[in-house]
């Protein structure tokens, strides 16, 4: 998945320039990011960081079990 594609799909698209800013241009880096990362990286509101942590938790979680029935 685009990164961009990501957090307009979860009605987020205003922090991907910061996030690129910071330098996630690919998926998988920002995958690696915690609640301390987003908040470093500038999405300082909690809400919005529980909302980008649960559906990114819900990606892997689709990504696992797609893995596991190859």
């Amino acid at each position: 998945i685009d990164l961009s594609k990501f957090f307009h799909q979860i009605g987020l698209p205003q922090y991907i320039g910061m996030l690129a800013e910071n330098g996630f241009e690919l998926f998988e880096d920002f995958l690696e990011l915690g609640d301390a990362g987003l908040k470093e990286a500038g999405i300082q509101l909690l809400g919005h960081r529980c909302r980008i942590l649960r559906e990114a938790r819900k990606y892997r979680e689709q990504i696992g079990t797609t893995d596991k029935s190859q």
